[in-house]
């Protein structure tokens, strides 16, 4: 890591934890705080430099390692100062109990002596009514929790479909590019590193995808189109690998395994529910290869 005051690098003595701690440069007695964040931080502001947690090499704005060609890599965030921490304000109800005095119903106390069969039935009434309110809340609070819980879910699974979708195109975009050169006389063979991080992509897909086998109702359609356009993925990854046949048979094979992958996703994005569509839009202002899904 390098001290951002003095250019200076060090490696940390110690482990770095989520929490963060505050480590000294040797060269300029800076303290620099050092911390461990998942890589859907990366979507607030950060002030200082972002280094790998696998290989420690500094990250730029691609969502791929250039250095061990991690996918979507946690990092250390390496600054000068402690981030602040976001807390959220409570406010504080109270409530005021005042009590009422009953005035006395002279005409009630002598009715009530001269006839015993009359029973008060106020209160009766009022426990009744305080009952029912009681059960009421209860039910609105559930009502509540099984809605917010609903709405979890929903986002998290669009949020993995997201990502599952971005690796899918990454994928079979590195597969389409490095495999073949019309122009070439000869076919190019994919170098040892190439392969390596196809198969990465190809692995954390697959991890999206276990994520994604219980979807909810309204996602069911947008899942199948997503297993088929997974299909199309695959049949991309495998070409990329053979490398028998002629140069022009070759060519053709890719030529015709990206139009059946456009084609796929042209199916999956007419099947996106309200929600879902917005949610890929949203994330195809950050994630630059999903435009081909939102144009």
């Amino acid at each position: 890591m390098e001290c951002p005051k003095c250019n200076s690098s060090f490696q940390p003595r110690q482990e770095i934890q989520d929490s963060g701690t505050f480590e000294l440069c040797l060269d300029c007695n800076t303290k620099l705080w050092v911390q461990k964040e998942s890589f859907i931080l990366r979507a607030y502001k950060k002030d200082g430099s972002l280094y790998c947690v696998k290989c420690r090499e500094i990250l730029g704005i691609s969502h791929i390692c250039k250095k061990c060609g991690e996918l979507f890599p946690d990092y250390y965030l390496l600054q000068l100062t402690r981030p602040k921490i976001r807390k959220c304000k409570r406010e504080k109800i109270k409530f005021k109990v005042r009590a009422v005095r009953r005035k006395r119903n002279v005409e009630s106390e002598i009715i009530q002596k001269n006839d015993i069969s009359i029973k008060p039935e106020g209160k009766s009434l009022n426990k009744i009514f305080l009952f029912l309110i009681g059960i009421i809340s209860v039910l609105v609070l559930i009502g509540g929790w099984f809605m917010y819980d609903h709405y979890k879910i929903q986002r998290i699974y669009m949020n993995n479909f997201v990502m599952a979708l971005y690796g899918m195109k990454a994928g079979a975009d590195r597969c389409l590019d490095v495999c073949v050169q019309e122009q070439q006389d000869v076919l190019y063979k994919l170098s040892t590193q190439e392969i390596s991080t196809s198969k990465k992509i190809r692995e954390d897909v697959d991890v999206f995808l276990v994520k994604l086998q219980v979807p909810p109702d309204k996602f069911i359609e947008a899942g199948r189109h997503l297993a088929e356009l997974n299909k199309a993925y695959n049949e991309i990854y495998s070409y990329s690998l053979d490398f028998s046949g002629t140069l022009f048979s070759y060519c053709e094979e890719g030529r015709r395994l990206e139009e059946v992958f456009q084609k796929t996703a042209m199916d999956l994005k007419k099947s996106m529910p309200e929600g879902l569509g917005e949610a890929v839009a949203t994330a195809a202002q950050k994630y630059r290869k999903l435009k081909f899904i939102v144009d």
